[in-house]
């Protein structure tokens, strides 16, 4: 009874353990620190070297990201530090037209593993998608409500039209978020796992 009653103060006073250092949240939806979104969180693994860590973790993210190419990692076993670019897919309807699409949103994981932790921050959240022409369109999450403001009501053909965007968009953010929250949690259960 007592736990339960913490852990609703917990969660009524709005902390969260993916939100350590947490500012605000952006959109309603990403935690903040000095108005860039950043998730961090520190994993403690009991009687565990940091070689077994970074070995631990390493695996993960070579299960993780598998499929994905161009991840651009970095390596440091003897300061435990593993870098990789890696994306979520979301799916995105765009208001308009009603065309599904596939959203990519990449992000930064850094992982820095020590005597019996890890400490995981994921940042640099973009979109990247396809343009009709060829190239690759790329947005920073910090920058999207700013983007939509910007672009010309007749785009939207009105003002009612240009917030169901947004607030499409906004959906699409939150399956971002959760996505992103599950890779935490995976990699915290494959390095208390073994």
């Amino acid at each position: 009874m007592i736990k339960q009653l913490l852990f609703t103060l917990y969660l009524a006073l709005g902390m969260s353990p993916f939100l350590q250092a947490q500012d605000t949240l952006m959109y309603g939806i990403f935690p903040v620190s000095n108005g860039r979104i950043i998730y961090e969180k520190t994993i403690a693994v009991d009687s565990v070297p940091k070689d077994e860590l970074f070995k631990r973790s390493k695996e993960w993210a070579a299960n993780v990201y598998k499929a994905q190419k161009d991840t651009g990692q970095i390596e440091n076993q003897d300061q435990g530090i593993l870098v990789y670019n890696g994306f979520v897919t979301a799916s995105f309807t765009e208001p308009k037209t009603r065309v599904a699409a596939d959203w990519y949103c990449w992000q930064t994981i850094n992982i820095v593993c020590a005597e019996n932790k890890a400490k995981l921050t994921i940042t640099d959240l973009e979109q990247r998608s396809p343009s009709g022409y060829g190239s690759i369109n790329i947005v920073k999450i910090e920058e999207m409500k700013n983007r939509t403001d910007s672009i010309p009501k007749s785009a939207f053909f009105g003002k009612n039209n240009k917030a169901r965007y947004w607030k499409t968009e906004l959906v699409t953010l939150k399956e971002v978020d959760h996505k992103i929250k599950a890779l935490i949690e995976s990699l915290e259960e494959s390095l208390k796992l073994k």
